[in-house]
């Protein structure tokens, strides 16, 4: 817009259009439109409207992307790559850029067991098609990056409660403040509680049995923290979650409906970044996580 002294400046062209932007495509910001790949992003808008619980919940009306749960992983495939029962090792899940697949399987979690909540999740990139060019060889079908809250919001307190789902309630409290316009912290907890739901399984073995109960299917108890902590160039962040699930459907050749079944998962990410830019064209890029 441009405003000329003693005239009246007409803003009647003006037009507000979305700022649209991935970070995983390229491993650098860039305009979703510039990005070299098939992007969907899901945006902080969006994840709040619907009230995403999870990841498995918001990628579900992502075109490209299948999603299946065995009562013991939830997970998901991109363009078909992949199949029921490989807990989701063809794609790759980021927060900002670090990876949280898992070191023996290269499974990807995106139910509870990565985040009690998304409400500090700025928006969530979908890649569809290979990334290994840029992630290595655990990104066959797609790459999946969380970004965090961002740093420029003002100084708030935020809560919040719901359920979905078979009854699980999940919950969270938080606050962002900024000390100076370059100094700054946000930092959260969240929570998730589910005493579970009765369901008929019909026994493989033998082939007309009749159908069994399995009580307290997804019983879960879990809770995590997130934040990060920002001065000038200088970046320290910070995730953790812990899920403990009852399985009693029999998986992994467990008792069928022993209520000693459960699993356990606990997750953490730490990271120190020292990003600053050197000229208006070069900027220095150190991570260490």
């Amino acid at each position: 817009v441009e405003v000329k002294a003693n005239q009246q400046t007409q803003l009647l062209d003006l037009k507000l259009v979305p700022l649209r932007q991935v970070a995983a495509a390229s491993r650098f910001t860039e305009s979703i439109e510039d990005a070299p790949s098939s992007v969907t992003v899901i945006d902080r808008q969006e994840i709040r409207a619907f009230g995403y619980p999870t990841l498995w919940e918001a990628l579900r009306g992502i075109r490209g992307v299948s999603l299946s749960n065995d009562r013991t992983y939830a997970s998901a495939t991109i363009r078909g790559l992949g199949e029921p029962n490989d807990y989701g090792n063809r794609m790759l899940v980021l927060s900002d850029g670090a990876v949280l697949n898992d070191n023996l399987l290269n499974s990807s979690y995106i139910g509870t067991d990565n985040r009690s909540d998304l409400d500090d999740i700025d928006r969530i990139e979908v890649v569809r098609g290979p990334g290994s060019l840029l992630y290595g060889a655990g990104a066959m079908s797609g790459v999946v990056n969380m970004v965090p809250r961002a740093k420029d919001e003002p100084s708030s307190v935020h809560g919040g409660v719901g359920t979905y789902d078979n009854s699980i309630v999940h919950g969270r409290v938080g606050f962002h403040y900024n000390f100076t316009p370059k100094v700054g912290v946000w930092a959260s907890l969240s929570a998730t509680r589910s005493d579970g739901i009765d369901v008929e399984v019909q026994p493989r073995d033998p082939a007309n049995a009749p159908p069994v109960i399995a009580n307290q299917v997804d019983f879960q108890r879990g809770y995590g923290t997130a934040g990060r902590f920002w001065a000038g160039p200088l970046t320290v962040q910070w995730y953790y979650n812990q899920r403990r699930n009852h399985v009693p459907i029999g998986a992994y050749g467990t008792i069928f409906n022993d209520a000693r079944t459960f699993l356990s998962d606990e997750r953490f990410l730490g990271e120190v970044r020292f990003e600053p830019q050197i000229t208006q064209t070069l900027q220095l890029a150190l991570r260490v996580h």
